[in-house]
């Protein structure tokens, strides 16, 4: 439901816009001097569902969301989450605390009991609560940018166990090689953006928070990693101790990369460091990334249920989220390595035509025990649940190219095709001509757990203004 009203924020009138959410309803200026994103519904839907799923209607817990803007993330928890009894809502903005203020009154939520509104800057903020020892079972930071600077401060104020939500809008420095350098300077990485841009950010993003926790004495437990479009959402567990000390010293690798064919594997399950196990060239060490799980297979799977029990569980939005939930799930019983093979990538370095995306997965039907190069093994291959053209396999190098080069002809395109097709196979890539294709559908059958997430206006929003003082 969205309706028009006019709301006085920071003594001037604006028209506003009112919203519903879940059961949440809240008012959003309609020329933005506050900040609000339609297109992080999503991120805020699965908030409240792993809330929901990990904490029982005799919690007490105590949130703090440093990067409020409209409040609409606090207010949900307080209306939508039974286990959530006090929200500190905070943001440095006078028409951002004007609207929560607005919101929360619309909402009949008790402010200075249910709800603490603070302004302020978020980083004096949380070293203030540093150094009054006040904890937080749960920080959730969602800024314009990147929260890595947000990061250590917030592991300073949550409880032991406690939880850290994150949002970085900044994905795209994690996953274009002309961010190599920014990249590195912000999170102190080299990503493989070349062989899975969007796990391989995801999991540089995952070392450099563990890092940073390792330096506070905790570490982190991914409960749950949400990519969409241009921002990563982390749901993480802080934890400690001895025993989970040794659980993930295994947690961080260093990858190593070719500079002529389109791999990347961790050095130590190769064994060939410092050399392509293609075709022998030097190779460029890259990383280091997060080479443990990516979540918590239990805590999906409840997020699943409770995602099952909403109003709108049968709409193609909720189908959409549960079928990329259980893709994750399915992650689980493989057990394969990190990062994967781009298919298409892959055919262009042995110089052949490339696959259009609706064979890919008739391209995973051909790794089977029964082909040749793959031998009686029985490899596993799957399509990763963060991108339709990669795959993923506990297969090493060698046999995966083995096996592309055995699929040689099986694509050759037809006579009538302007697809450039080579038969030589050679160790440095060649340039196909690409065959021009009409633009097809996001919504379509070609990934159905991931399409429908992808809204038409992803991207970020502009800046909110700023208050004249």
């Amino acid at each position: 439901m969205i309706s028009r009203i006019t709301t006085t924020f920071s003594a001037r009138q604006f028209a506003s816009i009112l919203h519903t959410e879940g059961k949440t309803t809240f008012l959003v200026p309609s020329d933005q001097p506050v900040f609000y994103n339609p297109d992080q519904r999503l991120s805020r839907d699965i908030s409240v569902s792993i809330l929901r799923s990990l904490l029982n209607p005799n919690s007490r817990i105590r949130a703090l969301d440093a990067f409020s803007a409209t409040g609409i993330r606090s207010v949900r928890y307080l209306r939508e989450v039974p286990g959530v009894s006090q929200v500190t809502i905070n943001d440095i903005s006078d028409s951002a605390v004007a609207c929560i203020r607005e919101n929360l009154k619309l909402n009949n939520i008790d402010v200075g009991h249910a709800a603490i509104v603070t302004q302020k800057d978020a980083k004096s903020l949380l070293a203030d609560f540093a150094t009054r020892k006040e904890r937080f079972d749960l920080i959730d930071l969602d800024p314009y940018g990147s929260a890595i600077e947000c990061v250590k401060p917030a592991l300073n104020c949550i409880s032991p166990g406690g939880l850290l939500f994150a949002t970085f809008t900044d994905a795209a420095v994690l996953q274009a090689p002309k961010h190599v350098a920014a990249c590195r300077k912000r999170y102190g990485v080299v990503p493989p953006f070349r062989h899975g841009k969007n796990e391989g950010g995801l999991r540089a993003l995952l070392y450099s928070i563990h890092k940073i926790s390792r330096d506070a004495g905790t570490d982190i437990e991914p409960l749950l990693c949400l990519y969409s479009g241009y921002y990563y959402r982390l749901f993480l567990r802080v934890v400690g101790g001895a025993v989970h000390d040794q659980a993930t010293s295994a947690s961080v690798e260093s990858c190593y990369m070719c500079q002529h064919y389109s791999l990347a594997a961790p050095q130590a399950q190769e064994g060939k460091i410092g050399k392509c196990p293609v075709c022998g060239s030097k190779t460029k060490t890259v990383g280091p990334i997060w080479a443990a799980a990516l979540s918590n297979r239990e805590v999906t799977e409840k997020v699943i249920k409770d995602w099952l029990t909403r109003p709108d569980a049968k709409s193609e939005y909720s189908e959409a989220v549960c079928d990329y939930l259980r893709s994750v799930v399915a992650e689980h019983k493989h057990r394969v390595r990190p990062l994967g093979v781009y298919i298409n990538r892959a055919f262009a370095d042995l110089g052949m035509s490339s696959v259009p995306l609706r064979r890919i997965r008739q391209v995973r039907l051909m790794f089977t025990p029964n082909r040749k190069a793959m031998n009686s093994a029985g490899y596993v291959v799957y399509q990763s649940p963060l991108e339709l053209d990669l795959l993923k396999t506990d297969a090493v190098s060698e046999t995966v190219y083995d096996t592309l080069k055995s699929l040689r002809y099986t694509w050759e395109p037809q006579k009538d095709s302007k697809v450039q097709y080579r038969t030589t196979i050679r160790q440095r890539p060649l340039k196909v001509q690409s065959e021009k294709r009409p633009s097809r559908p996001l919504n379509e059958e070609i990934w159905p757990r991931y399409a429908p997430l992808m809204q038409n206006n992803l991207g970020p929003r502009k800046r909110p203004v700023r208050d004249e003082h």
